[in-house]
């Protein structure tokens, strides 16, 4: 399976990551404010990389053309740090993410994967355990990797990185359900469905009902909570270290009242925050996280 190559600079594989990734007034973009260059590439990298990633279920119809490109990846992974990368992504990766000087790394980034294969073969979750042990691997794996390109500690960072990576998990899944219930995958767990009286099929139609409401009004419910964990358990000297990650933190919650708002017709359209908007989230939380600046540990 071949993947997109890029032999070039620095700038042409930054480019490439926030065309993939990162578009002028997505939430994403509004993360990068106030960060240095630095730290910019390598968010736009990570994010590029996650986009890619979640690619391989949400934009291949054929499974075996999916599992070629997970195979790809995992072969691709593997070259971060090697001077053996070939995609853009990889190669903009490569200067700083090393995971064969880290096997705590190269394990995290297999259990990515492995997640992601677990979306090929596997399109229901029957309860909500069920349906948390897919997102913690994915979730995980990827705030562990923002965290630590500020220069955070997993370890440290622990409870604020599980908190974080499975709300966000489950509020990409629930901003997408009648997308990929049309594809066959379903992250809203069997039993709370029939305690609605819903089915499967009911996901699939452009139809509110009030059960529907009620369903998606418990799953924000829940995902607010795993927001609200995530920032009460952030340590207080790691705040603006992590601003980029409190800054979606704000913005998701956002959308998410947003949505509340709009009585949970997320079967019927997509609402998103218009850019000046977002914006301002993003700026309010950038200044009031300054007042955390003097407490890192550098």
């Amino acid at each position: 399976m071949n993947e997109p190559s890029l032999t070039g600079s620095a700038t042409e594989f930054e480019a490439y990551c926030r065309t993939k990734a990162v578009p002028p007034g997505s939430v994403l973009h509004y993360s990068l404010l106030g960060q240095p260059l630095a730290q910019r590439r390598k968010l736009l990298g990570l994010y590029a990389l996650e986009r890619e990633l979640r690619g391989i279920v949400d934009d291949s119809r054929d499974p075996e053309v999916a599992q070629s490109k997970l195979v790809w990846w995992r072969q691709e992974l593997r070259s971060l740090g090697r001077n053996q990368a070939r995609h853009p992504v990889t190669q903009a990766l490569s200067s700083w993410l090393r995971p064969q000087d880290n096997p705590p790394l190269e394990r995290m980034l297999g259990s990515w994967l492995d997640a992601i294969e677990h979306d090929l073969h596997y399109g229901t979750y029957s309860s909500f355990p069920q349906l948390g042990e897919y997102c913690r691997p994915i979730g995980e794996s990827y705030v562990t990797l923002l965290v630590q390109s500020a220069g955070g500690q997993a370890g440290q960072n622990a409870l604020f990185i599980h908190n974080l990576g499975i709300g966000w998990v489950l509020f990409e899944r629930l901003l997408a359900v009648r997308q990929n219930a049309l594809h066959g995958r379903q992250y809203i767990p069997e039993d709370e469905l029939a305690r609605f009286q819903l089915t499967f099929s009911d996901l699939q139609k452009k139809q509110h009902t009030p059960g529907l409401q009620d369903l998606f009004a418990m799953q924000a419910q829940r995902i607010r909570g795993y927001f609200k964990a995530a920032e009460q358990q952030l340590p207080l000297a790691e705040r603006y270290r992590q601003r980029h990650l409190l800054i979606l933190l704000r913005l998701f919650s956002a959308q998410l009242s947003e949505i509340e708002a709009d009585g949970y017709r997320l079967l019927e359209q997509h609402l998103s925050l218009p850019p000046l908007r977002l914006l301002w989230i993003a700026f309010r939380v950038l200044q009031r996280e300054r007042r955390y600046r003097n407490l890192q540990d550098f």
